[in-house]
This record gives C-alpha cells, sequence and structure tokens, in this order.
C-alpha cells in the first residue's frame, strides 16, 4: 500500500492538478517568471516519454501487483519525478535563506524521486531499465 500511494505521486491526474496549483500560487505571489520552465520541463518529457513508448513498444512484466495498459519503456512515473520534482526541488533550494534549508529541501527532492522510481519498481509495473531511461529522460526535461 505504501508503494502506491508513492506512485500516486507521479500520476498524470496528480501531477496535472498539483502543476496548476503551483501556477496560480506562482501568479500570486508575483513568481510567474518560474512557469514557463516549469512547463517547458514536464511537456518535453512528458511528449518524449509518449513518443519512445510508442516506439519502442516494449510490454511491461507479467507480474506487477497494479495493471498498467500502456508500454512500459520508459518510466513516465521516472520521468515526471525528475521533470516535476526535480523542477519543484530546484526552485525550493534556489529560494531557501539557509544551508540547512537547502539541504532539507534537496534530501526531500531526491527522496521523493528515488521513491517513486523504487515504487514502479516494487509494483512490478517496469523493469529497472525502464526507471534508468525514464529519470535519464526526466534530466533532459528539466536541462531545458
Amino acid at each position: 500500500m505504501l508503494f502506491r500511494n508513492i506512485s500516486w505521486l507521479g500520476d498524470w491526474q496528480v501531477i496535472i492538478l498539483a502543476s496548476i496549483v503551483i501556477l496560480l500560487i506562482w501568479l500570486h505571489k508575483g513568481k510567474q517568471l518560474y512557469s514557463v520552465p516549469f512547463l517547458l520541463s514536464i511537456f518535453s518529457a512528458g511528449i518524449t516519454t509518449f513518443i519512445l513508448k510508442i516506439l519502442i513498444a516494449r510490454p511491461r512484466p507479467i507480474d506487477g501487483l497494479i495493471l498498467e495498459n500502456d508500454f512500459s519503456f520508459p518510466s513516465g512515473h521516472a520521468t515526471i519525478a525528475i521533470s516535476f520534482y526535480g523542477f519543484l526541488t530546484y526552485i525550493a533550494v534556489q529560494n531557501a535563506d539557509t544551508k540547512f534549508e537547502k539541504n532539507i529541501g534537496l534530501l526531500f527532492g531526491i527522496s521523493i524521486i528515488i521513491l517513486i522510481g523504487l515504487s514502479r519498481l516494487y509494483l512490478g509495473v517496469h523493469y529497472t531499465s525502464d526507471v534508468i531511461a525514464g529519470y535519464c529522460v526526466g534530466l533532459c526535461g528539466l536541462w531545458l
């Protein structure tokens, strides 16, 4: 149950809702400067993942604990973990006032990213290479 909940943090419905809330908060606080890079990170990584899933068409492991309907490679959850949570971690660290706050923000962000990838492996819906590839795609989106 724990890993299902952690995996849920990478579901597209959660990411869309959270993104809308975050964008509204930034707009309210006058931080809309973050909006375009944030959306670029998420959309570029998401589109790349979508295209790769179709081109590679790798079936998922057959003994997963939950049912997924699309292809396995690369992991969309791992991709969004890096592009979404990685971007938020970067912003949190950049805006932290103390070294302690920076370290806590970094630790929290990295932990979520790693746990989402591990949850996909634990649930048996991805192979290790799917998660690693998802992290790589997410890093490319974040780099943009």
